[in-house]
């Protein structure tokens, strides 16, 4: 039996073609995930904390220390926590100088944008002694105030209710009731059995907690297609 060559070349054209293309799958693939793996911190252990930070990375709000680590486990201080809320929202900072009226907070310094703003949005307002305290430590209620008052779409007359048979340690009395009504509503806030509302924020508990108002922000952002 003859076969002939000239038919046999279609044949072989297609076959390569088919490998080509698996070829480019397979780089493409392997180009994507090595980005994300260039993007993750060995220190990073948990897969819900490396998707957060992945995200945030890409957006620009946060970067990691110089060693290549993330320290999820360190504090957030007052200055860091509006520098990455508004970085994140890639807000234009205040040209002003409304920081100025804080004691300890000098114009040559790196947050007095951030904090001009903040303070432009009434985002923050400062201690009765005059003072911001901006390498204070952040705790988590403070937190939860800076980053929903920061988005348009927040709302500040949710229901408490579910929040409080939730958290043991909240009640309706408290300043930051509404703020953490309104993340746990929302879905932005683990379903723990306490809250500690009053304990210092660590970058790992921030950095989810912002991934999730971040893709609440992008869904607020997103044009509504109306139906007849």
């Amino acid at each position: 039996m003859r076969v002939s060559m000239a038919g046999l070349f279609p044949v072989f054209a297609s076959l390569m073609r088919g490998i080509t293309v698996a070829i480019v799958m397979v780089a493409m693939l392997f180009g994507s995930a090595q980005e994300v793996r260039a993007m993750s911190f060995p220190d990073i252990r948990s897969p819900i904390l490396d998707e957060a930070v992945s995200s945030l990375v890409k957006k620009g709000a946060i970067s990691g220390y110089p060693d290549g680590s993330f320290k999820a486990e360190k504090t957030i201080n007052r200055a860091e926590a509006l520098k990455i809320i508004f970085a994140l929202k890639q807000i234009n900072l205040s040209s002003g100088g409304e920081a100025g009226r804080f004691r300890d907070v000098d114009k040559k310094a790196w947050y007095f944008p951030y904090i001009s703003e903040a303070l432009r949005r009434k985002i923050v307002t400062g201690y009765p002694d005059g003072s911001f305290k901006p390498e204070k430590t952040v705790n988590k209620a403070e937190f939860l105030k800076m980053a929903f008052i920061a988005q348009d779409w927040y709302q500040d007359r949710s229901d408490p209710y579910d929040a409080m048979e939730q958290y043991a340690d909240l009640n309706n009395d408290e300043w930051f009731t509404p703020f953490v009504a309104f993340g746990f509503n929302k879905g932005l806030l683990d379903k723990t059995t306490k809250l500690f509302p009053n304990k210092g924020i660590s970058w790992g508990e921030a950095v989810i907690i912002l991934a999730r108002v971040s893709k609440e922000d992008d869904l607020y952002l997103t044009p509504r297609i109306p139906f007849d």
